[in-house]
This record gives structure tokens, C-alpha cells and sequence, in this order.
């Protein structure tokens, strides 16, 4: 038994070293090939660029073989004839901004600073707000960490006449500013000022004085320093848009590179004028959009969107509740009896008030003079049918259309139907701020709109069963124009801009909890711009 025992170690003792030889060759002579191959292939290796991930997505994406073989045009040189460039600093592979601050002590490149501010004032109609913006160079392209936001009323427009007034209206946003900006970051963030629809109505000179104000003010008392020649000025309204555009689908991750995603459309509702811009894609490849004012061609991370866009100055709510009350007085049967008096207080139902609503408005005569008129709501039944002809007559859809399809007053617009059936479309500013107030969720359609300003049209007995668990009960029973502006906002959609009553519609105030607006996106063109890289260039291509 001893042995068999010694006998049987020796076996397995010289079949481990055997195994173990045998193992040791087949590695040496694995490797040995795995050089030789290498060495042989080298020289390929500088032949040929080597792509990324991302290039090879899109090499075998056909979609991206056709723009890859397209001409686009340098940020300097347009391809077009006859051009206007607006340069617009968005930065190269934007990603989704979140929360997180991703901390470093020296910048991705070595020479940006790590931490960088952009301060961005919104004078719009209604009132005046700043966003202050925090990025971070940690990483290849700048990220949005932070935003501190703070609005007051009234707007600059409110002080026509009294240009310091205006500028010193700022202050409290001023403040908010020197506030949230570090002491070492004060004289390196730049500022900027930018007027819409608002101040655009009170006239040039009235603006002009106001806005030479407001530069002063920012020149004199504090330490931020202005962004560009034009950083107090009157921003543009299709501008206004196109920031508005490159915001959300900034925030959305639209824009990154190698993003699948569909770019969404963005309408924008403010108080003088509201927006639209959306990327087209139309049935047939061979179609472009028709060259004109409405165009504008974006180019961004090696790619270019065609935008249509175009802002409808005097279809913002506001102006847009005096169109609408305007045409009423005009169709009332008083207008047909003489206007003997100033004083005296006509009495109109008006069918955009709701139920039992009553308040007054003054309108204007041949003569300059004014007449005041006491509006009162239907006594028995919400007239939102008839309130939503009323709106339609002020959209003018059967004006001529030069440039077909048009969508209202004359204006060309590729139809929805046709050529954005899929991606989603998002109503901002007043659109969110009209029905999220009514308990309307984030996604929505024309048909649900309806029925909430039914219940809102209909009255205070109705709002305690529609409306008792939002916040809206007090805000209706002060502000009777909100049957108005709800059957409003539903004929621009879907007479105006002819959005099926079935489509699902978003609304939102934030993405990534940062505000939505056109102030990102031209605070990313302001930064770009001063760091002289990450250009994208949109190109307005006249007729």
C-alpha cells in the first residue's frame, strides 16, 4: 500500500509539469502572433482616420450618410447669396443638464476658468426678470450647475417717459445678482439686457432713451460687465424664439452628438407677441422649406436644422385680449347709436367673460377721445363657442397668403399635418401659466383645454366642483378674462397654427428643474462668444 501510494504522486507530479509546459508554449505562441499581426498592421493605422463610436452610429445611420455629404457653410462664409449672421454661441456636445456638480480643480482644457457666470435680464411686457447662470468648465463642453431666478412687475414699457425710472426699476434684480455671483467672479460675468414685444410697442425714441438708461445705470453702479455692444438692446422677436428653441432641446438632450432624439417644437406665448419654431421634415426628401424671413438655418455640432420660425407681434395675450375686445365693441349694437359722452358707462354682454363677470374698459374714438364701457358676462350659460369666434376673427385667417400654406394673417407656416407629426410640441410662458394654475397635467390635448374653459366660463358655481383642490379659486374670481384667454390660447392652436384637436400637447416651466425661455440659450451665446469656440452660426435667409 506504501507503494502504490509513492507511485501514484509520481504520476500525478510529472503529469502537473507536463500540463503546465504545455500551457506556458500555447501562451508564448499566442502572443508571438498577436505582435507579428500588429506589427505587420501598423501601418494602416496612419492611413486611415479612426473613428469613434459616434462616427461609426452615424456612418451606418443613411439619414447621417446624407448629411455628412452635405456642404456646411462656414461660420464665416455663407453658402447663401444673400445672408444675415447672427452669431450664436451655443456650446459643442451639450449634454442634459442635472444637479449635479461635477467638482474639479482645473478646467477640461487648462485655460477657461473652472467656474463661469452669465447674468441675463428678461425685460418683457409684463415685467422684468434675471437669470443668473452658473457653468462649470470641468468637463469638454460647459455645463449648466446652477440658476437663480427672480422676477418683478411692471416692465420697462410701463415707464415711457421716464427713462431712469426704468433703469432704476432693475435694481432689485441687480441685487439679486450681486447676491449669487461671488466676489472673484463680479467683474468677469458678463450682463446683458434684453428688451421684447413690450418696449418694442412704446415706440423707438421711448425705447432708445429707456435702454440708454438702463446701460448707463449697469455702467455706473455696478461691477458686472456688459456683453458686447449689443447687450441692452431690444432682442429681436425671431431671435426670441430661436433662443427659446436651442433652450429646451438643450435641456432635453436634443442637440447632443450622436442623439437619436427628435428636436421638439417650441410655442412661446408672452404678453405682446408669441412665437413658433419647429424643425420641418417633409414627405418627399426633395422639398425644402421656401426660402423667406421665416427661415433660419442652424448649425450646430457639425450639423444644420433648417428652423421655420416667426414671431407674431400683437397675438400676445394681452394684445390679444384687446383685439378680442375691440371687435366686440365694434359688433355691439351701441356702436350703431351715437356717442354723445365720454361719461357715459355702455353696457355690453361680452360671451369671453364668465358667467356673471363684470368690469370695464375704455376704448378709443375717431376723434382721440375715449369711451367707457361696462362689460358684463352672459346671466344663464358660458358662451365659449361664440367667445372662440370672436378669436378666430381676430386672427385673420382668410387674409391673402402670398406664400402657401399660411397659417394666420397672411403668415407662411408649413402645416403640422405635413411635416410634424411625431416629435413633441411644448407651449410655454402663459400657455403653462393659464392652465397648470387650473389643475391641467403636463400633457395634454385642444379637446382637454376646451373643457376646462367650459367649467372656467361657466362660472363660480362651477369652479368649486372643477377647480376646489388647486390654487386657482381667488385668482378667478379677480381676473374675469380668464374664460378669454383660454378660448384664446385653444383657437390660436388649432385654427391659427392648425393643430389637430387629438395631439398631445406638453407644457412645462422647467426641465432639469432650470427655466425654460430664451434667456439659456442666449446666455450660451454670450459665453461661447467669449471664449471664441463652440460657434454655431444661424443664418436668416432673406427673399
Amino acid at each position: 500500500m506504501s507503494f502504490s501510494f509513492k507511485l501514484s504522486n509520481r504520476r500525478r507530479l510529472a503529469f502537473v509539469s507536463v500540463s503546465l509546459f504545455l500551457v506556458l508554449y500555447i501562451v508564448w505562441h499566442t502572443f508571438s502572433l498577436s505582435t507579428s499581426n500588429d506589427i505587420q498592421e501598423s501601418p494602416s493605422l496612419f492611413g486611415q482616420e479612426t473613428k469613434s463610436s459616434i462616427d461609426i452610429y452615424e456612418s451606418n445611420n443613411p439619414h447621417h450618410q446624407i448629411e455628412q455629404n452635405e456642404h456646411i457653410p462656414s461660420t464665416t462664409t455663407p453658402s447663401f447669396s444673400t445672408t444675415t449672421s447672427n452669431s450664436i454661441a451655443v456650446p459643442a456636445d451639450v449634454t442634459s443638464t442635472t444637479n449635479h456638480v461635477q467638482e474639479c480643480t482645473v478646467s477640461f482644457d487648462g485655460q477657461k476658468p473652472v467656474t463661469q457666470y452669465v447674468l441675463m435680464i428678461d425685460a418683457g411686457s409684463t415685467g422684468s426678470r434675471v437669470h443668473v447662470y452658473q457653468f462649470n468648465n470641468c468637463n469638454p463642453s460647459p455645463k449648466l450647475e446652477e440658476e437663480y431666478f427672480k422676477m418683478i412687475e411692471p416692465g420697462l414699457s410701463s415707464f415711457a417717459g421716464n427713462p431712469d425710472g426704468a433703469a432704476a426699476s432693475l435694481n432689485p434684480l441687480l441685487e439679486f445678482a450681486l447676491e449669487h455671483v461671488p466676489d472673484e467672479h463680479k467683474k468677469c460675468s458678463p450682463i446683458a439686457v434684453k428688451a421684447t414685444a413690450g418696449l418694442r410697442l412704446t415706440g423707438e425714441s421711448e425705447a432708445r432713451a429707456i435702454l440708454n438708461a438702463v446701460k448707463s445705470h449697469l455702467l455706473e453702479d455696478y461691477p458686472f460687465p456688459l456683453a458686447g455692444k449689443d447687450s441692452v438692446s431690444i432682442l429681436d422677436g425671431a431671435m426670441e424664439g430661436v433662443y427659446a428653441w436651442v433652450t429646451i432641446n438643450y435641456l432635453l438632450g436634443s442637440l447632443n452628438v450622436g442623439s437619436s432624439e427628435s428636436t421638439v417644437a417650441v410655442m412661446d406665448l408672452g404678453g405682446a407677441s408669441t412665437q413658433l419654431v419647429f424643425e420641418p421634415h417633409f414627405p418627399n426628401p426633395q422639398q425644402k422649406l421656401s426660402e423667406g424671413d421665416h427661415k433660419y438655418v442652424l448649425e450646430y455640432n457639425n450639423r444644420q436644422y433648417e428652423l421655420y420660425q416667426f414671431s407674431h407681434l400683437g397675438y400676445g395675450l394681452k394684445e390679444a385680449r384687446k383685439l378680442i375686445h375691440k371687435i366686440v365693441v365694434n359688433t355691439a349694437d351701441i356702436l350703431r347709436n351715437s356717442l354723445d359722452t365720454d361719461d357715459v358707462p355702455y353696457e355690453i354682454t361680452h360671451p369671453c367673460l364668465h358667467l356673471n363677470a363684470s368690469m370695464q374698459h375704455s376704448s378709443s374714438t375717431k376723434d382721440g377721445g375715449s369711451v367707457n364701457f361696462a362689460f358684463k358676462g352672459p346671466s344663464l350659460a358660458h358662451s365659449s363657442l361664440q367667445c372662440r369666434a370672436f378669436a378666430e376673427k381676430v386672427l385673420y385667417k382668410e387674409k391673402e397668403c402670398q406664400l402657401a400654406p399660411c397659417s394666420f394673417n397672411g403668415v407662411h407656416q408649413p402645416k403640422f399635418t405635413e411635416t410634424f407629426n411625431d416629435a413633441p410640441i411644448y407651449l410655454i410662458s402663459y400657455f403653462y401659466d393659464r392652465l397648470i394654475d387650473l389643475g391641467m397635467p403636463s400633457t395634454f390635448t385642444i379637446e382637454d383645454m376646451k373643457y376646462v374653459a367650459d367649467r372656467v366660463c361657466s362660472g363660480p358655481d362651477s369652479w368649486l366642483d372643477a377647480f376646489s383642490l388647486t390654487n386657482s379659486l381667488g385668482a378667478l374670481k379677480q381676473e374675469p378674462e380668464w374664460c378669454l384667454d383660454l378660448n384664446y390660447m385653444i383657437s390660436l392652436l388649432s385654427v391659427g397654427y392648425e393643430i389637430p384637436n387629438n395631439r398631445q400637447l406638453y407644457t412645462a416651466k422647467k426641465i432639469n428643474n432650470k427655466e425654460l425661455g430664451w434667456c439659456l440659450g442666449a446666455s450660451l451665446s454670450i459665453l461661447s462668444e467669449s471664449n471664441g469656440e463652440f460657434k454655431c452660426t444661424i443664418t436668416e435667409e432673406a427673399l
